[in-house]
């Protein structure tokens, strides 16, 4: 039986305490649960409990869904089988689910660095106000994390002697995680190199972080004609640093021009598109030649995305949260330019969240100074570890830093997290 230290147990209840009471908060109000990318959620999960089929279509003809993977709407669809309305459920789960995501994240780094540097890693985990603020939202992050860290410890412990269903099921988990998020479909791949036997236990690995995937491209092909695991790729990669970087070398807003190239390429189609997957293959046409043709302008607009994404710090969630009748703040993580205008009018009409700005960004500089002590120490001593964590971060870095969104950090956390209790090691 696993032992788990009290430090531990105390972590995970702290940020349950403080996820449960953003929990009664949504309770007072649940639509503020529900937004943006919650809605095509929650249509999929009712589709799936009434009909049985996997689309986010509002009435028949019910089109197969591409654009988002199945993981996360199966979560709301069990929970809509059990209570009817899966909202509060959710947000009740991923609450668990949050404080599960801490003691994973202890029985990772304590036995590798030790009690008091685990402490660190694990805080992260409990405390970070981005991953917290997601919890009580309709989105996959809070579940996707929790995967992303099972997957973690497992492939950690076990990748010098696993065997042959270790393997497959660390593969699992992964592929559990890339159903919630498509984000991390391709790091078991960068991984596999590490695993100390690459014989049978290295292909039990990648068979069962692929096996699941490559039926669900098939499902996707069969039903549109287009071999893709998720239709997202090819429409982001038109709004987002397409549109940046033509924003960018003309000195326009980006929403001006994402929604010319999109008007563009629908103009293009005027028979409109059979499927999101259709859509995606030709947004995704679109999108190439402008990124070709300005490839120096695209690196600047990656580079902002990438500082944007680091040091974004999630100030209208919480102010959304608390203030919800007050004006929308402008979402700035789409603008080009290296701040917008959102951040600095939102503090200007809250001056309450200046402090809470200051603290969060001391906060993610320090554990991004330690996260990089860490990877320094462990080169010296353990190339492999010092490789895997800091592969790990540069892959969510190079896969998300093209929308400069503070959401998509949060996959980076857990190796982050690590890292930095690696970095704090000497401390102690």
């Amino acid at each position: 039986m696993i032992k788990i230290d009290r430090l531990a147990w105390r972590l995970a209840g702290a940020g349950l305490l403080i996820r449960f009471g953003l929990f009664l908060r949504i309770c007072l109000e649940p639509g503020l649960a529900v937004k943006g990318d919650s809605q095509g959620y929650l249509s999929i999960a009712r589709n799936l409990l009434d009909w049985g089929l996997f689309s986010s279509s509002p009435q028949a003809p019910f089109l197969p869904e591409t654009f988002r993977t199945p993981g996360y709407p199966i979560f709301l669809a069990a929970l809509g089988a059990l209570f009817n309305d899966p909202v509060l459920p959710a947000i009740f789960a991923q609450a668990l689910l949050g404080a599960g995501s801490v003691i994973l994240m202890w029985l990772w780094l304590e036995p590798v660095w030790g009690r008091r540097p685990a402490v660190i890693g694990t805080s992260v985990l409990a405390f970070d106000p981005v991953l917290v603020l997601h919890g009580p939202m309709i989105l996959g992050e809070t579940l996707y994390v929790f995967l992303l860290i099972a997957a973690c410890l497992v492939f950690w412990r076990e990748r010098e002697s696993a065997g042959i269903k270790i393997g497959a099921s660390c593969g699992l988990l992964f592929s559990a995680a890339a159903f919630v998020r498509p984000i991390s479909l391709y790091l078991p791949l960068l991984l596999f190199w590490f695993w100390k036997k690459r014989g049978r236990a290295g292909m039990a690995f990648l068979l069962g972080a692929y096996l699941l995937p490559a039926f669900w491209i098939a499902r996707n092909y069969q039903t549109t004609g287009h071999s893709v695991f998720s239709s997202v790729a090819g429409i982001s990669l038109l709004r987002y640093p397409a549109a940046g970087v033509e924003a960018m070398a003309g000195k326009r807003a980006w929403d001006e021009v994402d929604q010319e190239l999109r008007d563009k390429v629908d103009a293009e189609n005027p028979s409109g598109y059979a499927n999101d997957a259709a859509k995606s293959a030709a947004y995704a046409a679109a999108a190439k030649p402008i990124l070709l043709r300005r490839p120096m302008t695209l690196i600047a607009y990656l580079s902002w995305g990438m500082v944007k994404m680091l040091a974004g710090t999630g100030l209208e969630m919480l102010s959304d949260l608390f203030a919800p009748g007050a004006p929308a703040a402008v979402e700035i993580q789409f603008r080009p330019q290296a701040t917008g205008q959102g951040t600095l009018s939102l503090l200007k009409r809250r001056p309450w969240l200046i402090p809470i700005q200051i603290l969060y960004m001391a906060g993610l500089a320090m554990l991004y100074i330690l996260a990089g002590n860490g990877l320094r120490v462990h080169w010296q001593k353990q190339r492999s570890e010092a490789l895997i964590l800091g592969l790990g971060m540069l892959y969510f870095i190079a896969l998300s830093c093209n929308q400069g969104y503070y959401r998509y950090r949060l996959p980076m956390l857990p190796f982050l997290a690590a890292a930095a209790s690696a970095g704090a090691l000497r401390r102690t």
